[in-house]
């Protein structure tokens, strides 16, 4: 008998930077010596007090059920952050604590969204977006900016109709660095309430900006916090990503009702984890800064290091650790990143994932040296091209 499988995940599109990742892992279990610059995950430990609170936990035993939601301690940690850094209050019970920040984004479309309604994603976007709002049997409705790379409100009213039911938002982007200023911020926070329109903030790289810049919330604007779902995690803030936890902070009455698709299916995030993401939350920070010094060292070697081929452009990268980049011989993002791993062994994910051709993204959370040398051969991919 051959298994008849969903037609939801029959239109399913796989993830294309974790696909990249595997080929990568498998020519290097091969024994080719590949340098992935593809995988979005910082390179650094956790830290310390992570490390040891997951000890203390094995050693209490801790290993029972938690509250679906996620533990209380561990969602008052997620609160006192968000005041201390965003200035923003929320209680605990607005705070649900999920397997990542993808479940928490999944979770949310799941409770949002009915069929047929849509949802506004800004190109380029994270390549998961699409397929789960498809999953909650949404209809994503990709928004090119007008110009550059960061929409504004026409580009959004252009793509706006009556089944619109959410915006969302990504800054620091992935895959292309930008960043909103709180000005342009400004702007779509009125758009949203002059519409009445939900926008689920993705924070993931809201620690990860540069040059002196500074993160604003858009649930900090006037009308915004009741229509706002702000996403954060422990993955790249804390060099965390395998050990998933993600959470968000929005009204009441949406914690509840994810918290009630949790009970259903995941029942809670691993307990072990939750107490390592709360003493990462309530420890010292200075990994964090640590971090985004060093990634701002390497995004800086990279640009200079790219300048030698003049014909390679991207937007300038002021947040997160990506490099968005094209170049006049790429016309199918699929192909030249097939042909950079086959003769430079470079990995990279084509644009083509994110909703824009002909780019490829480029992750620049990876050891100093490795980043120097993918650099080199990329440089000579390019001006062979």
């Amino acid at each position: 008998m051959k298994p008849r499988l969903s037609e939801r995940v029959r239109n399913l599109e796989p993830s294309a930077t974790l696909a990249v990742g595997r080929q990568a892992r498998e020519l290097q279990a091969r024994g080719v010596k590949v340098l992935n610059l593809s995988v979005g995950e910082p390179d650094f430990p956790p830290p310390e007090a992570a490390k040891e609170a997951v000890l203390g936990a094995v050693r209490e035993n801790f290993s029972r059920y938690t509250e679906s939601r996620g533990l209380p301690e561990l969602r008052a940690a997620v609160a006192r952050r968000a005041e201390t850094d965003l200035g923003l209050k929320y209680r605990p019970e607005q705070v649900v604590v999920s397997c990542g920040s993808k479940h928490t984004l999944y979770n949310l479309f799941q409770v949002l969204l009915d069929p047929g309604d849509e949802v506004l994603i800004p190109v380029p976007y994270w390549t998961s977006y699409p397929e789960m709002v498809k999953l909650a049997g949404g209809v994503p409705v990709p928004v090119e900016a007008g110009g550059g790379f960061r929409v504004r409100p026409a580009d959004l009213e252009a793509r706006r109709t009556a089944r619109t039911r959410a915006l969302i938002l990504n800054s620091p982007n992935n895959p292309s660095g930008e960043v909103y200023p709180a000005e342009e911020l400004a702007g779509i926070a009125d758009w949203l309430v002059r519409n009445d329109l939900l926008v689920i903030s993705d924070d993931a790289y809201q620690h990860f900006l540069y040059d002196g810049r500074t993160f604003t919330s858009i649930a900090s604007f006037p009308g915004l916090p009741e229509r706002t779902l702000v996403v954060g995690a422990a993955s790249k803030t804390y060099a965390m990503t395998g050990w998933r936890i993600g959470w968000f902070l929005g009204p009441e009455p949406i914690a509840e009702a994810v918290a009630r698709l949790q009970d259903q299916s995941t029942s809670n995030p691993s307990s072990l984890s939750q107490r390592a993401a709360l003493a990462a939350l309530d420890g010292g920070q200075e990994p964090v800064f640590r971090m985004r010094e060093a990634f701002q060292r390497r995004r800086d070697a990279l640009m200079k290091g790219l300048a030698a081929v003049k014909s390679i452009r991207y937007p300038f990268p002021a947040g997160a650790f990506y490099l968005f980049f094209t170049h006049p011989s790429i016309t199918d993002s699929v192909e030249t990143a097939g042909r950079i791993l086959a003769e430079k062994q470079v990995a990279l994910v084509p644009g083509r994932a994110f909703g824009m051709e002909p780019y490829l993204r480029l992750s620049y959370a990876v050891a100093d040296q490795v980043l120097e040398e993918a650099v080199r051969r990329l440089v000579d991919f390019f001006r062979a091209a």
